[in-house]
């Protein structure tokens, strides 16, 4: 069965908050409905306004936990842009925190120097290319590995054998690199573990 809007005497099909997306629209724009029992951020609030409506939870370590939505990794997400115009975008909360009380991070990642995905506070955010982010990924083993690379030249399984056969003998790095089609640099490096030293892992976010 179709969920239909909440509104009196509407049957359209609901769009979101329990509303059509006439009235969820309306809602937007004049920033509060009468059946609506959360009051909306009105269309022409700024940034801070919109954090600061939302809010966030501080814990015990100092950080503020965002206690809106968030994205599939687990970061806070808010809507930005113009509600009312229908050209609201997601972004994360907290580079909307970096951007209202520290600087714009535009082309910079916002990085937090306590690990918590939902802090927001400015005191644990920092700015950080993307060598330095990938660093802090890998520090924190957040980044992938092995298999989940999308450079990834061999998989596991191949690694595996490749040092299994090499260890047993009777089979020389160059004759491996041929038949893996890699360099017989990389076959030494495998077989001594300077590479793919760690088991495959997904990125954490």
């Amino acid at each position: 069965m179709t969920k239909e809007c909440s509104e009196e005497d509407c049957s359209a099909p609901h769009y979101g908050r329990g509303w059509c997306r006439k009235h969820y629209n309306q809602a937007w724009r004049t920033g509060s409905l009468v059946s609506q029992p959360r009051t909306l951020v009105a269309p022409e609030a700024s940034l801070e306004d919109r954090l600061r409506h939302t809010g966030w939870d501080v814990t015990s370590r100092g950080c503020w936990e965002w206690r809106g939505s968030t994205n599939p990794h687990g970061y806070g997400q808010m809507a930005v842009g113009n509600y009312s115009g229908g050209t609201s975008f997601p972004a994360l909360a907290h580079r909307v925190a970096f951007t209202v009380w520290k600087s714009d991070p535009t082309g910079f990642f916002v990085c937090h120097t306590c690990d918590n995905r939902l802090c927001m506070n400015p005191d644990h955010l920092f700015l950080g290319a993307a060598l330095d982010n990938n660093r802090d990924m890998s520090r924190k083993k957040r980044n992938p590995t092995g298999d989940y690379r999308s450079d990834v030249r061999v998989s596991e399984a191949d690694v595996a054998q490749i040092r299994t056969r090499y260890a047993a003998g009777g089979v020389s790095q160059s004759a491996l690199a041929q038949e893996f089609r890699i360099s017989q640099q990389l076959v030494s490096m495998l077989v001594n573990s300077l590479r793919r030293s760690i088991p495959s892992r997904p990125s954490k976010a």
